[in-house]
């Protein structure tokens, strides 16, 4: 009784190496599986947004600036509130940028400096090209000025709002390009994780397998068929005896 205890015990103790092994495995897996979730989770909810949010700034603000040229050029004022509306969806996707958890503080930062230098020139535009706008009709705003002065002023306004709105465009464009290479990068790597993912969780499984059953092998000769085959000779040379 004791014998036969001892052979199950030890049969059952090789099965259980091979569950173990594959219980290691599939633990690798599911925390490997978690890690790719959370990059997942990061991609989706913070750099995608990013990365639109970016490309809707930028796109915003080309059509500000078009709608004060359009205000100058037709001399309508009411494209000025036209241009507000568009600088309000430039604010509004910068804010939304900076307020995302997974952006990098130091990102956050230059942001908000973009956002404040809009935020002047927003401000300084909107008097200037009303100003533009309606400067053959009203001369309110420039009391005190000659024709030549009033002219000159504003030709040195509106210089400084060419550069300022150069600066600008150029800052939303690398803001743009930068979210999009950031959620390409983090993509592709995510993708390469995956595969890799793949090929370790592979190459574990098959080390635990081939592992589990060298055990199992050393086991059940050394603790079975060994006993048996002295066991089986022992009563056959009783018997021959």
């Amino acid at each position: 009784m004791k014998r036969e205890f001892s052979i199950s015990l030890k049969i059952w103790l090789s099965l259980s190496i091979l569950v173990f092994g594959y219980m290691i495995s599939m633990v690798l897996g599911f925390v490997l599986g978690q890690k790719m979730e959370l990059r997942l989770n990061i991609a989706s909810e913070h750099l995608f947004p990013a990365t639109r949010q970016s490309q809707l700034a930028l796109l915003a603000f080309k059509e500000q600036i078009k709608y004060y040229d359009d205000a100058v050029v037709l001399g309508e004022p009411s494209f000025i509130d036209s241009a507000e509306y568009k600088a309000n969806n430039v604010r509004n996707a910068l804010e939304i940028i900076i307020g995302l958890e997974g952006i990098p503080q130091d990102k956050k930062d230059e942001l908000k400096k973009t956002l404040n230098r809009f935020n002047e020139f927003t401000a300084s535009s909107l008097s200037v090209y009303a100003k533009l706008s309606s400067f053959l009709e009203s001369s309110d705003a420039f009391e005190g000025y000659n024709t030549s002065e009033r002219d000159l002023l504003l030709r040195g306004e509106a210089y400084k709002l060419a550069q300022d709105t150069k600066d600008l465009r150029i800052e939303l464009t690398n803001w743009s390009n930068e979210f999009a290479e950031l959620l390409k990068k983090e993509l592709s790597d995510i993708s390469l994780s995956t595969m890799r993912q793949r090929y370790l969780g592979l190459i574990v499984f098959a080390v635990v397998v081939v592992t589990a059953l060298s055990l199992i092998a050393i086991i059940v000769k050394r603790s079975i068929s060994r006993p048996l085959e002295k066991s089986f000779m022992l009563e056959k040379a009783v018997e021959q005896s």
